[in-house]
């Protein structure tokens, strides 16, 4: 039986979708999908038993942001 090897990573539909509201995470899902494709591409033809995966969950409603006030000036910080 011949073994296969998976490398998975995790993005998001951010990844494709401007969200002004949080510029650094969907820059840093950009990056992980241009990865994962840039690595795909890098191994199809090194390595014929590895296997390249990326799942990209939609959004999803939790109250994980309920804190966050979205265009609060920072201004009041400093």
């Amino acid at each position: 039986m011949k073994i296969t090897t998976a490398i998975i990573n995790v993005s998001s539909d951010l990844a494709f979708i401007l969200f002004a509201s949080i510029p650094i995470y969907s820059a840093t899902k950009a990056s992980i999908h241009s990865f994962t494709m840039s690595l795909r591409y890098q191994l199809m033809n090194e390595i014929k038993n590895i296997q390249i995966y990326e799942i990209v969950p939609s959004a999803v409603q939790t109250n994980l942001g309920d804190s966050h006030t979205f265009g609060e000036l920072l201004v009041q910080y400093c």
